[in-house]
């Protein structure tokens, strides 16, 4: 989505990319042909030790926003940024909540997931309390806490936003339809690849981590009820 979206833009304006990334690991390279005209890249600033579980109590936000560290990339952003922008995107609550808003005409606010939804799907995949684990029963109870406030944040999100982009009809309509759709894509290839014989047996690849619980319950749909 952020690749499709980025070559999108440099096709009607000059790109800055500032990404951060808050595990602690090397700077990964940027794909070849990237179409930004600056990018830098921040790592290593979170905090998910449990001494830091009582600010996260405390702040009154999702774990995924007050658990971070924000100074240091914020920090980083306000010495690279250059401005005042036209557009600054931002890409996802997260960022949006977190990371101090550059000097912009516009600011839109494009996100791939909404965090209150994605968690109560996953508190739906969790079972029974009774039946989990002592430290899943923990991640169960700070995700309804975390979905609460992200149902309490968003509408202030959508309010500081000049525009809210979606991936979906569906998620248009959670959010009231105050949104614009903007879907997921691919580029098709130019060359497809040959077929295999016809009296082969149908071969699938399951692209995804099977330890994300969406994804385990996507396989064991494709499964159990599409094939």
């Amino acid at each position: 989505r952020l690749g499709a979206t980025l070559d999108g833009l440099a096709r009607v304006a000059e790109v800055d990319l500032f990404s951060a990334l808050p595990e602690r690991v090397a700077p990964p390279a940027p794909p070849a042909g990237l179409p930004v005209a600056r990018l830098t890249t921040v790592t290593g600033w979170a905090d998910y030790r449990l001494g830091a579980v009582p600010r996260w109590l405390a702040s009154g936000r999702p774990r995924s926003v007050a658990l971070p560290r924000w100074a240091d990339p914020a920090r980083a952003l306000g010495e690279w940024q250059r401005g005042p922008y036209d557009v600054a995107w931002f890409l996802g609550c997260q960022a949006f909540l977190g990371l101090p808003h550059p000097p912009a005409r516009r600011y839109v606010l494009d996100v791939d997931d909404l965090p209150h939804q994605m968690l109560r799907h996953r508190l739906a995949l969790a079972g029974s309390a009774s039946a989990l684990d002592l430290r899943t029963r923990a991640r169960v109870r700070a995700d309804r806490l975390d979905e609460r406030r992200w149902t309490r944040l968003f509408p202030a999100l959508r309010r500081r936003a000049d525009l809210l982009l979606v991936c979906s009809e569906t998620d248009r309509e959670r959010v009231g339809g105050e949104a614009v759709v903007l879907p997921n894509g691919y580029d098709a290839p130019a060359v497809l690849p040959p077929r295999r014989r016809r009296d082969a047996t149908p071969v699938l690849a399951f692209v995804g981590g099977l330890d994300y619980p969406p994804n385990a319950d996507a396989a064991e749909f494709a499964a159990r009820e599409i094939l």
